[in-house]
């Protein structure tokens, strides 16, 4: 198969590539970082464009993805895979999250310059571009003598920094909770919405003694919600924080969890991200309340989005099974998102193997077409596994009798993407499978000339080779 420089420059199935990427998942920094400062290249990828950082978001190994960011300037966490999967969509923990997406108060002290507050507190605000004070400092990494004496001093607690933290929102994201009671005790004047905003940033952050100070506050309640309309059990949900879910859910009603945010999502849906399943079965329970849930189960954002193609995308083959359980299991395998696509695209597009088979088992309908030109009108789950590069999920479709030779509006086939893309597993399985080589597309181009011109020779000889073996088997010994 012939490699553009670019993808030649990437891939390493072996050698120092492959070893940063074993040591990046089994977390081992000391070896990371020699072979870093060794200049070994953190774009060397495996042959399913798995980086060392993919390695280490998924096992949730927070210093290594913090090395890797530094060397990729923070430029790594988007790059997919081939089964459309980046650092950050596959990381485990909070902590990786962090390192990934840095907070705003992660960014802020950053780029501030502070001095050492430890044995000098000071009532003078440093000067450095984010407006980060001592106390600020001091309440981040839980230095509770530094910011009493700070505090003693008179200093603005309420000040806030470039992007709006303040000390009692550092606190509160860091779980510091005898310095959030602090700073609530010596607040003067209305701080309504600084104690808001720490609320959030403890449900995000999983901090629930935090969170339960700050609730304590006639400013907070479960039902406060931020500036996009989400409520503080939706960011515990999405951030997959059962501590902090379990805990809201015994303190909000029915009526609670079926608010929507600007966007149309509601805490069913922001569950189906990363929370384990046995919360979200508590979440459906509340629904419920002695009666059906299916109206909740079948909620859509406004862009069509339900819980089902989000369980479908992350690979929550378990909250699949758990959704589908449901009477109205028909009605959801069926939901279209806009662009008319269903949970099992967003399985194949995202190489989520083990999510294809929970939706073929609940009978997914493995031929339906999609409608938005966007996503090529026509397209099928068979053509997404395709592109994606995923010969196993193009096996179990075809397995479950996908139409080889089903075709986009444009005369597109699976074997036309996958000869086009360089994808020589999956053009093998197709034509195994009866994936015609004659068939064209309506400007004349065929399977075998888009790998031509795209230079995929594999591509080329893979259908000849399969029909020589086919002949041989048939001869007569």
């Amino acid at each position: 198969m012939k490699l553009s420089a670019t993808r030649m420059a990437m891939l390493d199935d072996g050698g120092l590539g492959a070893l940063l990427r074993e040591a990046a998942a089994a977390g081992h920094k000391d070896l990371v970082s020699s072979l870093l400062k060794a200049r070994v290249s953190t774009s060397l990828r495996s042959t399913n464009a798995r980086s060392a950082l993919h390695m280490a978001a998924e096992n949730g190994e927070a210093e290594v993805c913090r090395l890797l960011i530094a060397i990729e300037q923070g430029d790594g966490a988007d790059i997919p895979d081939k089964q459309g999967q980046t650092a950050l969509t596959l990381c485990s923990s909070q902590a990786v999250r962090r390192v990934l997406v840095p907070t705003d108060s992660d960014l802020d002290v950053q780029e501030a310059s502070l001095p050492n507050t430890d044995h000098e507190a000071s009532a003078v605000a440093v000067e450095n571009v984010s407006n980060v004070t001592p106390l600020m400092l001091a309440c981040r990494e839980g230095r509770l003598e530094t910011a009493q004496n700070l505090v003693m001093e008179g200093v603005d607690i309420k000040q806030r920094s470039k992007r709006g933290c303040t000390a009692l929102s550092m606190a509160a994201e860091a779980g510091h909770t005898d310095l959030v009671g602090l700073l609530l005790k010596s607040q003067k004047g209305d701080s309504e919405e600084d104690e808001k905003r720490a609320a959030f940033l403890a449900a995000e952050n999983g901090q629930l003694a935090s969170l339960d100070v700050l609730l304590a506050q006639k400013s907070v309640s479960p039902r406060s919600r931020d500036e996009h309309g989400r409520t503080l059990l939706m960011h515990a949900c999405r951030c997959g924080h059962s501590n902090i879910i379990k805990a809201l859910l015994l303190k909000v009603t029915k009526q609670d969890l079926m608010l929507v945010d600007d966007q149309g999502s509601t805490v069913l849906l922001e569950s189906c991200f990363v929370a384990d399943v046995d919360v979200l079965r508590l979440i459906i329970d509340k629904l419920s309340d002695g009666d059906s849930a299916q109206p909740d189960v079948c909620k859509s954002r406004k862009d069509g989005t339900a819980a089902v193609h989000i369980a479908a995308e992350h690979g929550r083959a378990d909250v699949l099974r758990l959704l589908l359980q449901a009477d109205v299991k028909t009605h959801l395998i069926g939901m279209k998102r806009t662009g008319g696509a269903t949970a099992l695209f967003a399985a194949c597009e995202h190489g989520q193997e083990q999510a294809v088979h929970a939706l073929l088992a609940a009978k997914a309908d493995v031929n339906v077409h999609a409608t938005e030109e966007y996503t090529g009108a026509g397209k099928t789950p068979l053509q997404c596994a395709a592109l994606s590069a995923n010969a196993a999920i193009v096996r179990v479709l075809l397995d479950a009798k996908a139409q080889p030779n089903a075709a986009r509006d444009d005369g597109m086939t699976s074997l036309m993407l996958a000869c086009r893309a360089g994808h020589e597993s999956v053009v093998v399985e197709l034509v195994r499978k009866g994936a015609d080589i004659n068939l064209r597309r309506k400007d004349g181009g065929s399977a075998l000339v888009l790998a031509c011109k795209n230079g995929e020779v594999s591509c080329v000889t893979a259908p000849f080779s399969i029909s020589a073996v086919a002949r041989l088997n048939a001869c007569p010994v």
